[in-house]
């Protein structure tokens, strides 16, 4: 999502259920992981599961965190933004225990409070300019070096441009 365009940012809430995201910005409160967060979490997944009269709000986030979280260079990511504050031994870890969260779990996307917010990344992720972007950012721009490489190529292309245009000009209209 971050090579499509999509940008991260802390929103200041008092529920860390309470996720937006408009024009390409998606906003998520803080999420602490520590060990307590490693106890809290299942339980309440847990719960959700075996009452059937609740909604399942935590199951619909941790599945939705698993969908951001796949590597431990996104939890990077998400660290750098200070979406996730890490106080578990690694990145590695958190990554392990995100992704561990949501397996096997049941639930109903119709009635998630985040379908609407699945549909609008899904939409803007699938605009024909942000593949494109994401592409080239994957494919182009995925170190320094290859930056510098396009623009010594653009300037190159420039400078031969150039010396064509002053060599035909020159032919038609000679100095003496």
């Amino acid at each position: 999502m971050k090579e499509a365009g999509v940008m991260f940012k802390v929103k200041n809430s008092t529920s860390f259920l309470d996720v937006s995201f408009r024009n390409g910005v998606m906003e998520i409160p803080t999420l602490v992981l520590n060990d307590t967060t490693k106890s809290v979490l299942p339980n309440l997944i847990a719960y959700e599961q075996c009452y059937r009269y609740t909604k399942f709000h935590v199951t619909y986030y941790t599945i939705f965190m698993d969908c951001i979280v796949n590597t431990p260079a996104d939890v990077s990511i998400l660290l750098d933004e200070a979406v996730i504050m890490n106080n578990l031994s690694s990145e590695n870890e958190a990554a392990q225990f995100i992704n561990q969260l949501s397996i096997e779990v049941r639930c109903d996307w119709k009635n998630s409070y985040l379908l609407d917010l699945f549909n609008e990344v899904n939409r803007f992720c699938g605009l024909r300019r942000n593949k494109w972007r994401a592409k080239l950012v994957h494919n182009y721009f995925s170190c320094p070096w290859a930056i510098l490489s396009l623009m010594a190529a653009i300037v190159l292309l420039i400078l031969t441009l150039l010396q064509t245009f002053f060599g035909i000009d020159s032919y038609y209209h000679p100095l003496s």
